[in-house]
């Protein structure tokens, strides 16, 4: 396949969320630093803020906690106790218009429990199902949105991520063996472990890719182009 591509980036960031001891699940939360790859023409930033107590935008804090949630009668996620913001959006730092794709990795252990609070205004979810990826020995679950208008200079997405939080439900109780464990209570109110290593971190990997818009027809055909479709597209986790 011919390919006319001039310019590709690749941001990199991370949400790590740390497990630590208690009898109830109680987190921390950390944002590993960013690694930014550049061809070319085209340039990305990969934003991620947090309303501050004035209302206005300031960077994502590092070492928040993060709790099981507490929906009570909270109908917006969030509006959630415990519920960690986290705005993620893409900025277009050169002049060459440059279309978007972002991926978003949870851990596959994890994936019906830590929820991602998606508002996707201007981005289409992709209709694939990718193989899950595996880093430092933890497999994720990856699924990845493409933002359908091409950022010319200084542009930014509108929000893709708005924020994160672990079910309610969640608890960390020890196995018959001992080992402390996420889980869950079953009807019978025995727990159901979940195979997750809770001493390690537990990360919601979120990484963007951009090139050219000139020439392609699409943000879908443009970054297929240049990355690769499928599962030959999803970025190298392993550069965090």
């Amino acid at each position: 396949m011919k390919k006319k591509i001039i310019a590709a980036a690749l941001i990199v960031a991370m949400l790590a969320i740390t497990a630590v001891g208690g009898s109830l699940a109680w987190f921390t939360a950390t944002d590993e630093a960013v690694n930014t790859f550049t061809v070319g023409g085209v340039e990305i930033v990969q934003n991620e803020k947090q309303t501050a107590d004035n209302g206005s935008l300031e960077d994502f804090e590092q070492d928040q906690y993060l709790y099981p949630a507490v929906i009570g009668t909270a109908t917006a996620a969030e509006d959630y106790e415990n519920y960690i913001e986290k705005q993620v959006t893409v900025t277009s730092t050169d002049v060459t218009p440059a279309y978007v794709r972002t991926f978003i990795a949870v851990p596959t252990a994890l994936a019906d429990y830590l929820n991602l609070d998606i508002d996707g205004t201007g981005w289409t979810k992709d209709n694939v199902t990718y193989a899950p990826v595996t880093v430092s020995g933890v497999s994720f679950t990856v699924v990845s949105y493409t933002y359908g208008t091409a950022l010319n200079k200084d542009a930014t997405t509108n929000l893709l991520l708005k924020g994160v939080w672990l079910d309610e439900e969640i608890d960390l109780q020890k196995n018959a063996a001992g080992v402390k464990q996420f889980c869950t209570k079953n009807a019978n109110g025995s727990w159901n472990f979940i195979d997750y290593d809770v001493t390690s971190k537990v990360k919601v990997l979120v990484a963007s890719q951009a090139c050219q818009s000139v020439g392609f027809s699409s943000a879908s055909a443009a970054i297929d182009a240049a990355f690769g479709a499928g599962d030959a597209g999803v970025p190298d986790f392993t550069l965090q």
